[in-house]
């Protein structure tokens, strides 16, 4: 992914600087101090319950503070998690692949994968165009763990 920054960056005549934070590392008490000169965050994808919690206190200071977000597969769904906690109220709001009795399973399994047992390899992908608008600057990379 810092690749595509660096491309999208050199494609619009900017250096884009990325800082990298693990997801295990950002808590409510720090998160503030952490994004304080990002511009934009991305939360990168990943498996299972490591580091969701800082995923989800990243999410809701960007969408509190208006800064630019861009979530990728468990980013994106952490965003859904976020907003049906921290906006439509619902308190255990969580993912069934991360807890099977949430009373709240704002995202679900597909159908058709409710009986695959392993998992890996069995993700739909695609492609998209993406444009980078005009004046955007430094970017947030937030990774599940420290091992970049």
């Amino acid at each position: 992914m810092n690749e595509g920054f660096v491309h999208a960056g050199a494609a619009n005549e900017t250096k884009v600087k990325v800082q990298y934070f693990a997801a295990e590392s950002v808590t409510d008490d720090n998160v503030a101090e952490k994004l304080k000169n990002a511009d934009g965050v991305l939360v990168a994808p990943g498996f299972g319950e490591r580091g969701l919690e800082g995923k989800l206190a990243t999410i809701k200071y960007v969408r509190e503070n208006k800064i630019p977000f861009f979530g990728i597969c468990l980013g994106m769904q952490c965003s859904v998690i976020e907003f049906g906690r921290n906006v439509l109220g619902l308190k255990d709001a969580n993912s069934f692949e991360m807890n099977e009795s949430t009373p709240h399973p704002v995202i679900n399994l597909m159908e058709e994968q409710k009986n695959i047992k392993n998992m890996g390899g069995t993700m739909r992908l695609g492609a998209y165009d993406c444009e980078i608008k005009k004046g955007t600057k430094d970017v947030c990379y937030l990774r599940q763990n420290e091992n970049f």
